[in-house]
């Protein structure tokens, strides 16, 4: 009989090459969908912006949260554990002439086992600050998808964007929402657009 340390030895190598051949795959599929069609889908869905800037673009993969992620060149890329406790992904985006701070957020937040989607809403709503009552902020939603996956698109983010996508996923949540410098307006146009470009290279394990 082999000793038990061989037995973990072997199963943790087996683990760590099946999430580098998770990732090779991720990038591999990446760079793919440069050369592929964009995909066309009603205005305002999640998939519209395709990733057809994606040739010479970052995949980020986190193993631990079964998480890879394509982002373009010359921005500014960030993860974490916020003050919250919440693991965070920031991107800021490189957009030539725009007012201030231009960028995107992604939180990931656990989700409570056998939740239904109005406890899942409820939760998200709770962990930020609306003008609006629950009922109000649930009218605003309209149901989408981000890279084939249902997702739900709301306004009223509190990170300072002009809207948030509700990805809920397994045993998490995703949130993730364009943000841009509070002396801007709105964010602009440009940064919307890389923001879904962004999402669309996301892939969840």
């Amino acid at each position: 009989m082999k000793p038990k340390w061989t037995i973990y030895l072997a199963a943790g190598l087996t683990l760590i090459m099946l999430g580098v051949m998770a990732c090779r795959q991720a990038a591999s599929e990446l760079s793919a969908a440069a050369s592929a069609p964009a995909p066309t889908s009603a205005a305002g869905d999640a998939t519209s912006a395709g990733a057809a800037e994606s040739a010479d673009w970052t995949l980020f993969c986190d193993l631990e949260i079964g998480c890879t992620l394509g982002y373009p060149p010359d921005v500014h890329f960030e993860r974490g554990v916020n003050k919250f406790g919440v693991y965070t992904m920031r991107i800021q985006f490189n957009v030539p002439g725009a007012e201030g701070y231009q960028g995107m957020v992604i939180r990931i937040m656990p989700r409570p086992e056998g939740d239904n989607i109005d406890g899942l809403l409820e939760q998200i709503y709770a962990s930020g600050a609306h003008a609006e009552t629950l009922e109000e902020w649930k009218s605003q939603l309209s149901a989408i998808t981000v890279n084939g996956m249902p997702a739900w698109r709301t306004y009223c983010s509190r990170e300072g964007g002009d809207f948030a996508v509700i990805i809920p996923h397994a045993d998490k949540v995703y949130v993730a929402s364009p943000t841009h410098d509070p002396a801007a307006t709105c964010s602009d146009p440009r940064t919307v657009e890389l923001f879904f470009q962004v999402l669309d290279t996301l892939k969840l394990e």
